[in-house]
C-alpha cells in the first residue's frame, strides 16, 4: 500500500531534525484482517466494516492512536464500536465540543475512550482518536453506514464503492493529519473479505454484478445472509477474497438490471415514535425539453497528481466531448494547477476550424502545472463568461486538494443568491479521486458528477453529462402528490426489513417545471410515465437512466407525519 493512502490507526511522534514540515511522524499499526458486508436495497446501500490491528510492542503503551478513514460524499456513518483488548468501546452521539470533553476527561482517568469524528475542511475522511492503548493490544473496528449509490451512466447501472486509500490533499491539513509515513509489515495476516448482497425486490431482475477493478465471485438468485433459499431474479451476491488485508486501489462494484431507473418509493414507519414515518422515492425525469445553446467552458486539471494515467483519461474525455459539441454553441478550455490559462481570451463559436484548434491543444496537455489550486480557474472561468448566456462549467480532476467549503460557498453566492444562469458538472478522474470534491462541486453547481477509473470506458458518461449540459435552466421544480380513500398500503410480503411498498394511484402525480426565464410552462402529467404495475415505484427528477434522462439518478427522503393511505392530501416540493 502506497504511502499517504493508508487507512488505519496510527500515533504521532515529534522529530524536530526533520525538516518544519515533517516533523510529526506517523507510526501506523499493522492490520490483520479486513471484513466488509453490504446490503445493496433499491439504490441505497448499508455497509458494516470490520478491521484488525494490533500494537506489537508488548512493553510500551500507547496515550492517543487516531484511525482515519474515507468515506464518499453524503454517507452516513450510523454505528461505530472499538474493542481494544477486552474493552469495548461503542458510539453515543453528542455535541462536538461536549464530546471532545468527555473523550480528555476519560483519558485523564486512565480510561480507555473513542472519539469520532468528521474532519472539517474534508467530508469525504472520518478520524477516530482512541485513548490509552495498552501495550500488545489487539484493536478491532466496526463502523456502519449507509450511502445512496451512484448511477454508472456507462454501463446504465448502479455502482457502489469501497475506498480504502485516504486521497493525498494538496494545502493545510486539518488536525493531526501532517505527514506521510512507513508503515510496518503485519504478522499473522488473516487477509480480506468483501461480501455485497443486492437485493432489488420486485420492480428489477439482476442481468449481471461484476466489478471494474477486482475479480470477485457472483451468486445469482441468492444472498450471503440466506444462501439456501429459493433462488430470485432479483438478488445477488459478490464476494471478494484476498490473502492480505490491504486493498491498493478502491474496490468498485457494477450492477446491471433491467428496469432499474423504474420509479419506486419505500415507506418505513418508525419503530416507537408514532405516526412517525420515512419516504424514500427515486424520481425518474422524463420532461421532453428543447436543447441550449449555452457557453460551454471545460476546466482541465493538469496538475501533478494527474499524472499517468489520469491525464491520459482526461485528455480521452476532452476529445469525446469536443467531438459531441453541437453547432451553435460556445467553448473555450482552461488548463489548472498552482496557476491557470485559457486557450482564448473569451470562449469562440463551436466551428471545424476552433474544434481543430482545441482538439490539438488538448494533445499537448501533460500533468506539468504543479499543485492543485481550483478555486481561482473557477472563479476566472465564471467572471469571463458570456452575460447573455448560460454558462456550463465542465469540471475535470481528481479533486486533491483541501478547503472544499470555500470553493462550495462561492458557487452557492453565485447561482443560489446571485440566481446567475451558472451550472456545474464534474468528472472525477481516477479510482481515488475525492468524492467530497467532485459531488460537491457538482451539488453546490446544480449539476451532477460522474466517477471514472483507470482503463474504464468513458464515452457514455461524458456524452450523458453533455446531455444534461444542454438542458434548460430549471429554478423550480413541484411535485404534488394525492392520495385517494382507498385501503391500507399492502405491505411487502417478499421484504422482510419492515417496509412498505407504496401502492400506485392512477393520476395521482402532477409536476410543475420553472425555467430559468421564471416563464411557468404548461403543466405536464407524470403518472403515465409509471409501469402499468400494482404497485408504485419512484419518480424521478434527476436521473442518468435513458437517453431521454441526462441527469443522475437520486434519492428524495423525507419525513412524514401523515396517513398515506387516508384522504389527507400532500404536497411535495423539491427546489
Amino acid at each position: 500500500m502506497a504511502q499517504g493512502h493508508i487507512c488505519g490507526f496510527y500515533y504521532s511522534t515529534y522529530r524536530p531534525e526533520n525538516p518544519y514540515w515533517n516533523q510529526w511522524q506517523r507510526h501506523y499499526l499493522p492490520q490483520v484482517s479486513l471484513k466488509s458486508h453490504t446490503t445493496i436495497l433499491s439504490r441505497t446501500s448499508r455497509t458494516v466494516l470490520t478491521q484488525t490491528f494490533t500494537h506489537y510492542d508488548q512493553t510500551k503503551a500507547i496515550k492517543n492512536v487516531r484511525y482515519t478513514f474515507p468515506l464518499y460524499d453524503g454517507v452516513s456513518v450510523v454505528g461505530f464500536t472499538c474493542r481494544v483488548g477486552d474493552r469495548i468501546i461503542k458510539g453515543q452521539i453528542k455535541e462536538k465540543e461536549t464530546a471532545k470533553a468527555d473523550f480528555d476527561a476519560a483519558v485523564e482517568r486512565g480510561e480507555t475512550a473513542g472519539l469520532l469524528e468528521q474532519l472539517p475542511d474534508a467530508s469525504d475522511v472520518f478520524t477516530t482518536t482512541i485513548g490509552n492503548i495498552p501495550p500488545g493490544a489487539t484493536l478491532v473496528s466496526e463502523i456502519t453506514y449507509l450511502g445512496e449509490l451512484k448511477h454508472d451512466a456507462e454501463i446504465d447501472g448502479i455502482r457502489f464503492t469501497i475506498p480504502t486509500a485516504i486521497a493525498p490533499r494538496y494545502g493545510e491539513y486539518p488536525g493531526e493529519l501532517l505527514s506521510k509515513a512507513d508503515t510496518p509489515s503485519a504478522q499473522d495476516n488473516y487477509g480480506m473479505e468483501i461480501v455485497v448482497d443486492v437485493v432489488l425486490h420486485d420492480y428489477g431482475r439482476i442481468r449481471q454484478v461484476l466489478s471494474p477493478t477486482h475479480p470477485v465471485a457472483v451468486s445469482m438468485g441468492t444472498t450471503s445472509v440466506h444462501p439456501e433459499a429459493n433462488p430470485l431474479l432479483t438478488k445477488a451476491s459478490a464476494t471478494l477474497s484476498l490473502g492480505t488485508a490491504e486493498l491498493e486501489k478502491d474496490f468498485v462494484l457494477q450492477v446491471i438490471a433491467n428496469d432499474i431507473i423504474t420509479p419506486t418509493a419505500y415507506l418505513e414507519v418508525h419503530p416507537r415514535i408514532p405516526r412517525q414515518r420515512a419516504l424514500m422515492a427515486t424520481l425518474v425525469p422524463r420532461f421532453q425539453l428543447p436543447s441550449i445553446k449555452p457557453e460551454i467552458v471545460f476546466i482541465c486539471d493538469r496538475s501533478g497528481s494527474m499524472s499517468g494515467s489520469r491525464i491520459a483519461t482526461a485528455r480521452s474525455a476532452l476529445r469525446v466531448f469536443l467531438k459531441s459539441l453541437p453547432l451553435g454553441v460556445k467553448f473555450n478550455i482552461c488548463s489548472f494547477g498552482s496557476s491557470y490559462s485559457f486557450l482564448w481570451p473569451k470562449s469562440k463559436s463551436y466551428t471545424q476550424d476552433s474544434l481543430n484548434e482545441a482538439l490539438c491543444h488538448v494533445e499537448t496537455f501533460d500533468s506539468n502545472y504543479g499543485g492543485t489550486e481550483i478555486f481561482a480557474p473557477l472563479q476566472a472561468s465564471i467572471a469571463n463568461r458570456y452575460k447573455d448566456m448560460e454558462l456550463e462549467v465542465m469540471l475535470l480532476t481528481d479533486g486533491d486538494v483541501w478547503q472544499h467549503e470555500v470553493i462550495f460557498a462561492y458557487l452557492n453566492e453565485q447561482i443560489q443568491e446571485k440566481k446567475d444562469p451558472i451550472r456545474v458538472f464534474t468528472l472525477g478522474v481516477g479510482l481515488n479521486a475525492s468524492s467530497a470534491l467532485v459531488e460537491g462541486v457538482a451539488r453546490a453547481g446544480n449539476g451532477f458528477s460522474q466517477a471514472v477509473g483507470d482503463n474504464e470506458k468513458l464515452d457514455g458518461k461524458v456524452v450523458r453529462m453533455l446531455r444534461g449540459a444542454l438542458t434548460p435552466h430549471i429554478n423550480d421544480y413541484s411535485l404534488e402528490v394525492r392520495y385517494t380513500e382507498e385501503k391500507k398500503s399492502e405491505k411487502d410480503t417478499s421484504a422482510e426489513d419492515g417496509f412498505e411498498i407504496i401502492e400506485k394511484v392512477t393520476d395521482s402525480l402532477r409536476v410543475d417545471l420553472k425555467l430559468q426565464d421564471g416563464e411557468l410552462k404548461e403543466e405536464e402529467k407524470a403518472s403515465y410515465h409509471f409501469p402499468k404495475r400494482d404497485r408504485l415505484g419512484s419518480l424521478l427528477l434527476k436521473s442518468a437512466g435513458t437517453p431521454n434522462t441526462p441527469f443522475a439518478t437520486t434519492e428524495m427522503i423525507s419525513l412524514v407525519n401523515i396517513q398515506f393511505a387516508g384522504t389527507e392530501e400532500t404536497d411535495f416540493s423539491l427546489r
